[in-house]
């Protein structure tokens, strides 16, 4: 509740916590949104107005939302203001904008309509979406290191899965594909059985997690080892990467795009019922880095972005699921809670200044590293993982790297 504010002689406080009125989606996995609290209430105090009444000698209180819509009104003694007097708020309409959210208070005389009293209240106006995908159920319970993949085999069946048409497909094979999933085989050698994986595989854990939150498919968090189907499926998310529909989406990020304009996007589909999910590329190099093609092969993480609160122009907050953490309740806050639970939004956040166009995971994922290296946040829809196979343009770039 906030402490009394004071315009000329009305005192007006309110029942929220913080002063904050949400505009939010419930269930968390609908596009249903609504304003929570679905109601408040304003406790207003004042003088005494009976002299000032009129013949009626009742008053008129009347709440006003930015938009002109009437939040409240109540029809009341001319005496009751002096006690105090609790006035129930219904937000209706369209939300105001995250931010500063004034309400305008008339003290009315009921018979004749003359404005006696004038106040106004601040709020702070809040937009929390959800996407739907819950950490906790949709992601896995391994981590993306090298140490928990162990010895993992470059499978000639799964690249043919990943891959429709592309040039030089051998080469391709044993080049540019190998060194996607990390693995230490010669180029003109035999191809190994198995190998133990360089780093770990984040874009296919996170894109194979998107793939299975889609068709609604047994949670990957059921699985506890990166083994068997679990794994095929991941690799085969990890080499589509390099196909052209991911390229040019990402390239249009690098080019174009800016954690800003990331944060809208993400908002945008989650309004929308997030129908095509992102993931996130985050710490990718920007065009202004002397090593832009070194760094943009070698530099990067990628994670789910699943719940965005947005409490003023200014600033806003991505909640993310990252491979390099287990996914579990403890550690995450959860989309879709438990009958009875609210919602959590407590695990892993990307920070984003909209004012000035950057964003701050963490020393090494943020707008400008402390070395100086910029960077910047790539958004690609799930849909271009799914329905591009070809890679022309990775299979000529591998006759030449």
């Amino acid at each position: 509740m906030t402490t009394g504010q004071t315009t000329g002689e009305l005192v007006v406080s309110d029942n929220l916590k913080d002063s904050q009125l949400s505009y939010t989606n419930k269930p968390q996995n609908t596009r249903t949104f609504q304003f929570e609290p679905a109601s408040f209430s304003l406790h207003l105090s004042g003088p005494d107005l009976s002299g000032a009444a009129g013949p009626e000698g009742a008053l008129l209180v009347e709440i006003g939302s930015p938009g002109g819509l009437l939040w409240g009104s109540a029809k009341i003694g001319a005496n009751q203001l002096a006690a105090g007097y609790d006035l129930n708020c219904t937000p209706t309409g369209n939300p105001p904008a995250p931010g500063s959210l004034l309400l305008n208070i008339a003290v009315k005389a009921a018979s004749g309509g003359n404005t006696l009293l004038r106040a106004q209240h601040s709020l702070t106006m809040v937009w929390i979406g959800h996407s739907g995908f819950d950490p906790a159920v949709n992601g896995y319970n391994f981590v993306n290191s090298g140490s928990a993949y162990g010895a993992v085999s470059i499978d000639r069946a799964v690249f043919d899965r990943t891959y429709g048409l592309l040039l030089g497909r051998e080469k391709f094979f044993r080049k540019m594909y190998r060194d996607i999933l990390g693995a230490t085989v010669d180029e003109k050698g035999p191809i190994a059985h198995s190998a133990p994986l360089s780093s770990g595989l984040c874009t296919g854990m996170i894109r194979s997690t998107l793939a299975f939150y889609l068709k609604q498919a047994n949670p990957p968090a059921h699985q506890l080892d990166p083994v068997g189907d679990t794994l095929n499926t991941i690799k085969l998310y990890h080499g589509r990467q390099l196909t052209d529909k991911a390229l040019f989406q990402a390239a249009g990020w690098i080019i174009r795009g800016g954690p800003r304009k990331v944060f809208e996007v993400f908002k945008k589909e989650v309004l929308s019922g997030n129908k095509d999910p992102l993931a996130f590329d985050i710490g990718i190099a920007t065009l202004k880095r002397k090593n832009f093609f070194t760094a943009i092969q070698s530099e990067g993480h990628t994670v789910v972005p699943y719940a965005f609160r947005q409490s003023s122009p200014q600033s806003a907050e991505i909640f993310i699921y990252n491979p390099n953490i287990p996914a579990s309740q403890e550690n995450y806050g959860y989309a879709n809670a438990p009958a009875g639970e609210e919602a959590r939004l407590t695990g892993p956040v990307i920070n984003f200044d909209l004012a000035n166009n950057k964003y701050f995971y963490t020393d090494h994922y943020q707008s400008v590293r402390p070395n100086g290296d910029p960077t910047t946040i790539v958004a690609v829809h799930q849909s271009a993982y799914e329905k591009g196979r070809s890679a022309i343009i990775t299979s000529i770039a591998n006759n030449f790297i």
